[in-house]
């Protein structure tokens, strides 16, 4: 023990300085002196050096740290990571100091009046976000205060609770059960209902919102950016705030922050300037976006990521905003965009950031749209309302109704009907925009008289205006490609046209100034500073589009090129715009599109719905090819296994309902007896869009018997057609109660149908019925409280005392509902389910992580004995595993107890050379504490990943990724892909991981590893984690599918690896893999039956008709087929309207002598089967006896006898 003088009294002890002093008190011992004391009789060093340092008060420079060191017979190099560590942490006190001192607005009522300079600011956002950011001419334009829509979004993310979605579908075939007990109570990731603005604003310090082109994401974040600005301006209340926390909203183009240098709140002053320009009376001060500004942090709202067309540019702007989202920054973002590549948002992700898709119009946002905007036109209320009416049953029918759902196209469609009310609506998308454009300019070309009059003085000037109104289309195109392919400024981009094409119209001396004019003229085209930008991307697709399709010559060479872009959601109405004008051109054959398009093989049934696309778009295919088109979509309706893909189909011939022949195929599909109720439902859906309301509601009436879970499929569906078709739902799902077969998981789903209705107490009812059945499954009762929330949300306090009624042990339940009452805003409620979790010693992992970060969020500091408690309770002798202290930890850090949760992370990690399993979570809360400032620390703490467990580099690449560290990520990522012994689920986030970290040409690389480390093939996990991952789309095609054979042929592999690895070819390869997948499917000894009914029925789907009957016959060829799936082959068989060659065959087994009397007496039952379906298929349906009757039993409740 190192004895001296005693500190002063007066002297502060710095726990940050801790180690540091204990790492020289020890070098003091080991020098051989007495005491501190001892050292400063030698002289070796100040005495307020020795004192200060060993005594933990004083911070010095690392010259003095290092001279000390020495003298002590130490290295400076031994002691600089310890000085280092401490002047971090000095540094993050001093921080925090400060941020408590700054002045915070946590509250709307403490709301100061802006300053000159915020006033500048809000003043000019809430005139440039008023009007619609569409030039409306000819018409009156409304704004965006009288006009906006209220739109929801959900929840982005896979929808999955441990049961895929082909085993809900196939849950409503007769004889094959979903395996529920498997997926009871997994951590369930899916989509989640649709949730208002304010509630996820709530929920998330940071947002991405994506859409497709035209879903409403600019004008969600121009209304949120004017609602904030009224209210600061007070000129509207708080009341109605968007978001609880007071915040300054700032709305920039994302385009706007590239080209500057200098700091973050340098380049957000430019990117305003520019998006603002003339609307600023000022320019804004450059230390406005400093930090803070009177006590309120910053909404900055980031528009249209998608538009920076260069993705090196969009690279640095995206790492731009990634720095600035800490959890408790001085910044908030709300980002907007198309979907875009998952490796380029990865610098985004993190626990702070919530990731939402954009709902499209419903009937009654469509009916609030419509009302609003012609009220906008008419003075009277009478004739808008009128105008109105004939809009929304304009819109009704056909793939119309479809299109309106989109808010752009639902505008342009109300501005083509208030200008040219006698004319019908075009029926397409090209064609809504064909007319609008041609509407915009045509009024423009009404205006050359206009021209002449305004400069007939002046021959110059006039020459030039009307030669540019003459090339105004050709010179639009030339601005549309200029943006698409690149971040040229556009006024400098048709200046250099105007030099090229119009040399002899320059006679004028400043004829840049008639350039300027001309552009701001045209209408679809606004300054921004000192360049322009076009008012919707979209806009620049169309002309760009226009000018690609004329260049592309009549054989049209790159064909394949715009098929595959049409499958990237980014670039899909670009490349659908590029083929249908290249069709409608006079020396182009459409049928040459459809004929490549189906016989071509990359992307499997996305090919066949993109023909379907274009041909609803009005690429006049011939006779052959629709016919041809449409019976792939029946085939992949009926037997594709994906029910993304039967989906899409159905939809697909919704679309094409005025199609000669499809609504009377519709119609077929809906009556069958041997189909299921899930294909027969998607049928009735896809025929209710263009057939008649009356008969769309008998079809339901047949189809709804079958259907159970999908009932919230099926309430969409009768919402649409009106009471009797709502009541027929209700009936159905009051029915399930007493069904044989059907469990809570049937009547969750039956509660959120009723609720969808707005039918509040039978979903109340019914919903009750799922919390208090015992054997429910945690994604019933999530599901079942949303439902009775929605229904009634004073109903809280009735659902938790249900939940505190369980047991204990049964976490994952109360996690469940929990979550349910927090998405509903009962926070209050469900922090008491978050407590009864804390405080028993049997929560798990995601338990833990949901009741720990609501319990700090809601009650904050003084949540911190509970959290302590819990951690207590969860030390590793309890026999808990590392995530759940991770958690707790990482809780508490969120409520300002830094210290511990850090000191815990570092401490678990230790120095020992095979790791400690689960200690990348201990890692991951470090870093999601510390940021970026901890990389280089927990680099050196786990030896750059070799002491970590296989399980545990992919989490800590993950981690790594997620806090910005995108080196150290990819890093990690490769080091875990090398590793044998690593499970699928981390072999999958390591591949994702090194994907997003490297971009997706890194894909390559992945082969690479797997030829490079032999041991990886003793297993199959690391091809099938891969094959998860692997970017299935460009150039990426063929590695996917080389390491889809590579699964195939592994020697480790077996029947459901082989079956993914054929899956894989065939929705990539498509129809060019049948040959392949037919010769291992009949070949390999471990595809057993079922998977030759799976590869057959996909077969069938792709129209590979001869190749599916092959595998057929095999397995009607087995002599001991499993009896449960039998009738699953032949409804397949029926599906695919192959039934009378497989009787042929049938006949032929059983007439053949080595056949056995077992086998031939199934065979026999099978022939009838197929025979009595092809008699039932001649009407569609069983007939009933003549006694029965018609009707359908209502099984609900009466008033009288419904228990409370």
């Amino acid at each position: 023990m190192v004895g001296g003088r005693p500190p002063k009294s007066d002297q502060q002890r710095y726990t940050e300085l801790e180690e540091l002093a204990s790492w020289f008190r020890q070098a003091v011992t080991d020098a051989g002196y007495e005491s501190l004391n001892a050292v400063v009789r030698a002289e070796i060093a100040h005495k307020n050096v020795v004192y200060g340092i060993c005594g933990a008060t004083r911070m010095v420079k690392p010259e003095v740290v290092g001279a000390f060191a020495v003298a002590l017979g130490r290295e400076p190099s031994d002691v600089m990571p310890v000085w280092m560590r401490a002047k971090e942490a000095m540094d993050r006190s001093a921080s925090a100091a400060k941020e408590k001192r700054t002045p915070r607005l946590s509250s709307w009522t403490e709301l100061p009046l802006p300053s000159l300079a915020v006033r500048n600011l809000l003043e000019a956002q809430a005139k440039a976000v008023e009007r619609l950011p569409y030039d409306m001419l000819g018409v009156t334009e409304p704004p965006l205060s009288a006009v906006y829509v209220r739109q929801q979004i959900r929840a982005s993310g896979p929808a999955s609770d441990g049961v895929s979605r082909k085993a809900v579908l196939s849950d409503e075939a007769p004889g094959t059960p979903v395996q529920m007990a498997a997926a009871r109570h997994r951590d369930a990731r899916r989509a989640e209902s649709q949730l208002p603005i304010p509630t996820v604003l709530g929920r998330h310090q940071h947002l991405l919102i994506t859409g497709e082109p035209g879903a409403g994401k600019s004008t969600l974040s121009s209304h949120l950016t004017w609602s904030l600005s009224r209210i600061w301006l007070r000129e509207d209340t708080s009341l109605a705030a968007p978001v609880e926390e007071p915040l300054l909203p700032v709305r920039i183009a994302a385009r706007t922050l590239l080209g500057e240098a200098g700091s973050w709140s340098t380049v957000l002053v430019q990117a305003a300037r520019r998006t603002l320009g003339h609307s600023l009376i000022a320019d804004p001060d450059p230390g406005l976006f400093r930090g803070r500004m009177q006590g309120a942090r910053w909404l900055v709202m980031v528009d249209g990521l998608d538009e920076v067309a260069d993705r090196e540019s969009r690279a640095k702007v995206i790492r731009m905003i990634a720095l600035h989202t800490r959890a408790e920054g001085d910044y908030r973002f709300v980002l907007t965009s198309r979907p875009l590549p998952e490796g380029e948002l990865a610098p985004l992700r993190g626990p702070t950031l919530g990731e939402y898709t954009m709902e499209s119009f419903g009937a009654e946002e469509l009916k609030d749209f419509a009302g609003k905007w012609f009220a906008a036109q008419y003075e009277d209320r009478t004739s808008a309302r009128a105008a109105a009416g004939r809009f929304l049953e304009d819109v009704g029918d056909g793939r119309l109704k479809e299109l309106v759902r989109n808010p752009l196209l639902a505008t342009i469609a109300a501005v083509n009907a208030t200008i040219d009310p006698a004319n019908q609506l075009p029926t397409s998308r090209l064609s809504l925009y064909q007319r609008f454009f041609g509407h915009l300019l045509s009024r423009r070309d009404a205006g050359r008289a206009q021209i002449r009059r305004r400069y007939a003085g002046e021959p110059e000037r006039l020459a030039i205006h009307r030669w540019l109104d003459d090339e105004k289309r050709q010179l639009l195109g030339v601005l549309g490609l200029a943006r698409l392919e690149g971040e040229d400024s556009l006024f400098e981009v048709a200046l250099t046209w105007v030099r090229e094409h119009g040399r002899e119209h320059l006679t004028l001396e400043n004829w840049q100034t008639e350039i300027r004019d001309f552009l701001q003229g045209t209408g679809l085209l606004v300054q921004e500073q000192h360049d322009y930008r076009f008012l919707h991307h979209s806009f620049a697709e169309f002309f760009a589009a226009r000018a690609y399709a004329e260049r592309i010559s009549p054989e049209f060479p790159d064909l394949e090129h715009w098929v595959l872009l049409s499958f990237n959601e980014d670039k899909q109405t670009l490349a659908m715009f590029v083929l249908c004008l290249w069709a409608e051109r006079e020396d182009c054959e459409a049928d040459q599109i459809s004929d490549h398009i189906l016989a071509g093989a990359a992307g499997g049934h996305q090919r066949a719905l993109l023909a379907a696309l274009l041909l609803a778009e009005g690429a006049k295919f011939g006779t052959a090819n629709r016919q041809r088109l449409i019976e792939r979509l029946e085939s992949i309706g009926c037997c594709a296994r994906e029910v993304d893909d039967q989906e899409g189909a159905f939809t697909a011939l919704g679309a094409l309902g005025t199609e000669h022949g499809v609504l009377d195929r519709l119609e077929r599909l809906a009556r069958s007896e041997f189909l299921d109720g899930g294909k027969r439902l998607l049928a009735v859906e896809a025929f209710s869009r263009c057939g008649q309301v009356t008969l769309a509601q008998d079809l339901l009436g047949y189809a709804i018997s079958g259907v159970s879970g999908w009932l919230d499929k099926a309430a969409r569906v009768a919402i649409g057609l009106g009471d009797e078709a709502r009541e027929l739902v209700r009936q159905r799902a009051w029915q399930l109660t007493t069904e044989p077969g059907a469990n809570s998981w049937h009547l969750a789903k039956a509660s959120q149908a009723l609720a969808q209705m707005e039918m509040h107490e039978d979903a109340a009812r019914l919903a009750r019925k799922v919390l208090e059945d015992a054997s429910a499954g945690s994604f019933s009762l999530e599901r079942a409280t949303e439902a009775w929330l929605g229904a009634m949300p004073d109903a809280a306090h009735e659902v938790v005392e249900i939940v505190l009624a369980w047991p204990s042990v049964d976490s994952w339940s109360r996690t469940a509902v929990g979550k349910a009452l927090e998405k509903s805003g009962q926070g209050e409620a469900a922090s008491r389910i978050a407590l009864a979790i804390l405080q028993s010693d049997s929560a798990d992992g995601g338990s833990s992580e949901w009741a720990a970060s609501l319990w700090a969020k809601t009650h904050g500091e003084g949540g911190r004995s509970v959290l302590e408690s819990a951690i207590e309770r969860s030390k590793a002798d309890v026999g808990h595993y590392i995530w759940v202290p991770a958690y707790l930890h990482r809780a508490l850090a969120d409520i300002g107890d830094v210290g511990p949760a850090t000191e815990w992370a570092r401490g678990v990690q230790v120095n020992s050379r095979w790791g400690v399993y689960g200690a990348g979570w201990a890692v991951k809360t470090w870093l999601e504490i510390e940021g970026l400032t901890a990389v280089e620390q927990v680099m050196g703490r786990v030896q750059r990943g070799r002491s970590l467990t296989p399980v545990d580099r992919a989490i800590v690449a993950k981690a790594f990724l997620d806090c910005g560290a995108v080196n150290e990520a990819a890093e990690l990522a490769e080091l875990a892909l090398r590793t044998p012994l690593c499970t699928r689920s981390g072999y999958e986030e390591a591949a994702r991981v090194l994907l997003k970290a490297r971009g997706s040409d890194e894909a390559s690389r992945l082969l690479a590893i797997w030829d490079g480390t032999p041991s990886l093939a003793e297993g199959t996990d690391w091809l099938q984690g891969v094959l998860d991952v692997l970017p299935q789309e460009g150039g990426h095609f063929a590695i996917t599918c080389e390491l889809a054979r590579r699964l195939v042929a592994l020697p480790a592999g077996g029947t459901d690896e082989v079956l993914c690895g054929l899956r894989v070819l065939l929705a990539i390869e498509g129809a060019e893999a049948a040959p392949y997948v037919l010769a291992t499917a009949l070949t390999h000894p471990w595809v057993k039956w079922n998977q030759l009914c799976d590869i057959a029925a996909e077969l069938a789907a792709m129209g590979c008709r001869e190749q599916a009957l092959d595998l057929w016959k095999r397995a009607l060829s087995f002599p001991d087929p499993p009896y449960i799936s039998g009738l699953r082959l032949l409804i397949d068989v029926q599906s695919a309207r192959m039934d009378a060659e497989v009787a042929v065959y049938i006949e032929g087994l059983i007439a053949a002598i080595e056949t056995s009397p077992a086998q031939r007496l199934r065979l026999m039952q099978s022939l009838a089967w197929l025979r009595a379906a092809e008699q039932v298929s001649k009407t569609g349906h069983v007939p009933l006896p003549r006694s029965n009757s018609n009707r359908t039993v209502d099984h609900s409740p009466r008033q009288a006898d419904r228990p409370l």
